[in-house]
């Protein structure tokens, strides 16, 4: 990292007042710390075995999870009605909460980037665009083409969804409707769940409709990028065996697939490979303790069809999972025994059905179809410090990647790396043979945690959408957006 660079950055630092001296020194002290991306990868750091990370707040994507969510635009005030359709539906009409539209939901959809202008208000005094700001505000999602965006702001008293074109117009929103998960279906339509007094069901809207239509009684839903959705038909990791998991898949033309066996996992990247995972024992555990499932990993084809599976080899639910980038490969991070084990990750061969074993874990993401990029913290309590660790495909080695404790990666050659303590994050772009490297800073805590999830990419890679601030002790919230210049 040159001195020129250096200074730049603290010049920025001061222009804009976003620090005080002594974190500019920290800031000084991190940089010269940063990996040299010239000179390779920075020396190895002792490893150990990481108990499983807790898992973030409310929202959360799956790329590996599904997000807490849903969006509806329509042209006028007035209610939603719903039309049940699937098979499973029971109520023949059921009034929603009204909803209204900021804009016409006819606003043209451009590839125009990003806004850069605040829209709201900021909550903190971010060198990022801030995008919204809220109490409780989380990102959910990108529509498959990437012409649109999903942000909620969640607060107790009156949760509102918001949905905007990639100009940055908001072309509708929800107020004050108690729905948990969201997904893109295309650019045009999106299905969600939602609580009733009745349990929770899964509903289809389209953007300039003031109607969604119900299409049954689910528990949970994941989704990929590719507009793949998969709904369970139960709670995910449910240790009864007597109870079978199952879920449905909805086609394109928002059809539901005849039920199939398992717990969707993930979707891979183009939507053509589903991980499934099958509960097939109980781990031993206490009388007082929660029963936990364990089981095996299966690839099917989106249409069912079984491609390879991890055989014989038993362990609870994956609590991340993720397919590589062409979709040959897929990362998963488990325990196989939840009460005493050590959690791992497991990197199984598509083709082949070969896993090879990583006595490491952490919050993980693709950086390349070959890299695996995960961050790791050492157990024995701040001794040894936490890193970003790098698995490649072609050695089969672990290496140390760069210093800090979150990591998200594009897939497409962007790397950001940073950590939770400075909230400095460094970036690196990768392409055409060339590389650029920066970094910026946020002035809080990411509000996933050490954790940038794969969803918070928009599909081409060129924007990432993370949020600043914590919900829990009641201060507002910004999503803001990076894009690497």
């Amino acid at each position: 990292m040159s001195d020129h660079f250096e200074d730049a950055v603290v010049r920025m630092l001061e222009d804009v007042a976003r620090v005080d001296r002594s974190l500019l020194e920290e800031a000084r002290g991190t940089i010269a710390a940063l990996p040299n991306r010239r000179g390779g990868v920075a020396s190895r750091v002792q490893r150990s075995i990481a108990r499983r990370l807790p898992r973030p707040g409310r929202f959360a994507f799956a790329g590996a999870a599904a997000i807490v969510v849903a969006v509806v635009a329509v042209s006028a005030l007035g209610p939603l009605q719903r039309r049940p359709t699937g098979p499973n539906s029971t109520s023949p009409s059921v009034v929603m909460p009204s909803a209204t539209a900021s804009a016409s939901p006819e606003a043209s959809v451009t590839a125009a980037p990003l806004p850069s202008a605040i829209r709201t208000g900021p909550a903190y005094s971010e060198t990022l665009p801030v995008l919204l700001t809220g109490s409780h505000v989380a990102f959910a999602g990108w529509s498959p083409d990437g012409s649109r965006y999903a942000i909620s702001d969640d607060a107790a008293d009156s949760p509102v969804m918001h949905l905007f074109d990639r100009s940055g117009a908001e072309v509708g929103s929800v107020n004050d409707v108690a729905l948990d998960y969201f997904a893109w279906l295309d650019s045009n339509r999106f299905v969600f769940l939602s609580n009733g007094d009745d349990g929770r069901a899964a509903f289809l809207g389209r953007i300039g409709s003031s109607e969604v239509t119900q299409l049954g009684r689910y528990d949970t839903l994941v989704s990929g990028p590719a507009g793949s959705i998969a709904l369970a038909l139960q709670p995910y990791g449910d240790p009864s065996i007597a109870k079978k998991p199952q879920y449905v898949v909805i086609s394109a033309d928002g059809s539901l697939s005849k039920p199939r066996d398992g717990d969707p996992v993930t979707w891979s990247r183009d939507g053509s490979l589903l991980a499934v995972y099958h509960a097939t024992a109980l781990a031993p555990v206490p009388s007082d303790v929660q029963p936990v499932s364990l089981g095996s990993l299966e690839i099917v084809r989106s249409t069912g069809e079984s491609v390879v599976s991890t055989g014989t080899s038993t362990f609870a639910g994956p609590s991340a999972a993720a397919f590589s980038p062409d979709g040959a490969r897929l990362a998963f991070y488990y325990d196989t025994q939840p009460l005493t084990g050590a959690a791992q990750m497991a990197i199984l061969e598509i083709r082949s059905g070969h896993v090879t074993v990583v006595p490491e874990s952490g919050p993980l993401t693709w950086a390349s179809d070959d890299q695996l990029l995960f961050a790791f913290t050492s157990t024995d309590y701040g001794k040894t410090p936490s890193a970003i660790m790098s698995w490649s495909a072609a050695s089969g080695r672990v290496t140390t990647f760069g210093p800090g404790d979150t990591v998200g990666a594009s897939g497409l050659g962007t790397v950001v790396i940073g950590s939770d303590t400075t909230h400095i994050f460094t970036w690196t772009a990768t392409t055409g043979g060339s590389t650029r490297t920066s970094s910026f800073l946020v002035p809080y805590s990411l509000g996933e945690g050490t954790w940038i999830p794969d969803g918070a990419w928009s599909p081409d890679g060129s924007s990432l959408v993370l949020t600043v601030g914590d919900w829990n002790n009641g201060t507002p919230m910004d999503a803001v957006l990076f894009r690497p210049h």
